[in-house]
């Protein structure tokens, strides 16, 4: 079986950075079921990363966890 590989870009508010710095871990959620509407290779907007990102039943079967900040840069 082949390895998947996976990239996401997201511009956060410049708040998130000094927040993260201060805590020195961010939190991270992974969902595990499949997004329908996100397409391999193409860019998703916004609007839709928060609909599906806040979907109750996302939210509520994804993994969640702290992982520890490193770098900002």
């Amino acid at each position: 079986m082949k390895p998947l590989h996976f990239t996401a870009q997201y511009r956060v508010p410049p708040q998130w950075p000094a927040a993260a710095r201060d805590r020195g871990e961010v939190p991270a959620m992974f969902a595990n079921r499949p997004w329908p509407a996100a397409v391999p290779g193409r860019p998703v907007g916004e609007e839709l990363l928060r609909s599906f990102a806040a979907d109750e039943q996302v939210v509520m079967t994804s993994a969640h966890c702290l992982l520890p900040l490193r770098s900002l840069g």
